[in-house]
């Protein structure tokens, strides 16, 4: 599996990531995993992103 998703660094990044994620249909387990992205990894860029005020999907 490719790691190229968690290559990005911005936030802006993340909350695409995140969103693509939560409007797929998958569980964020699935969803990282059929993309290469660490789940501990993904929900600390979900903390980031609710500590600077993103509207994160649930």
């Amino acid at each position: 599996m490719s790691d190229s998703l968690t290559s990005y660094k911005s936030l802006d990044d993340w909350f695409r990531i995140v969103t693509e994620c939560r409007q797929s249909g998958l569980t964020d387990d699935q969803w990282c995993q059929i993309n290469g992205i660490n789940k501990n990894t993904f929900y600390s860029a979900i903390k980031r992103l609710r500590q600077k005020a993103y509207e994160v999907p649930s």
